[in-house]
């Protein structure tokens, strides 16, 4: 049975992790990824293998085979799964409050004037209904 967009699971920290590889290269392998996120911290290439095989089940991924390697596409694009992903969050960690998760952005992260001033305009076009 195929998943539908709109049905797919919830990512985990680490299944993010692996998507944001594939959503930066377009489609890469289980070599690519790994490689990528062993930067960062140690895991084990058969670990991402892993990880990749049941994104594939849940229909977050996607392979063609160029043997006798598998190349793995996202099935769809970030920014579609961007929103969902933050409305997730919304929901879980803030009780639904728009207020209370950008209150935690701006205490928690150094916030330019540049990118304030952008906020600002945002939050302007939302009030005007043009968002």
């Amino acid at each position: 049975m195929k998943v539908r967009n709109k049905d797919l699971p919830a990512l985990s920290n680490v299944q993010l992790e692996i998507m944001n590889v594939i959503w930066e290269k377009g489609e890469a392998t289980v070599t690519d990824v790994w490689e990528e996120i062993k930067k960062k911290r140690d895991v084990a290439r058969t670990t991402i293998m892993t990880l990749m095989a049941r994104l594939e089940e849940k229909g977050w991924l996607k392979h063609k085979t160029v043997s006798p390697t598998f190349i793995y596409s996202a099935t769809r694009l970030k920014d579609e799964s961007a929103g969902k992903i933050v409305s997730g969050i919304l929901d879980k960690v803030f009780h639904g409050s728009t207020e209370n998760l950008v209150m935690a952005l701006l205490d928690h992260n150094k916030v330019s004037r540049e990118e304030l001033s952008r906020i600002g305009n945002i939050v302007k076009q939302a009030e005007r209904g043009k968002l």
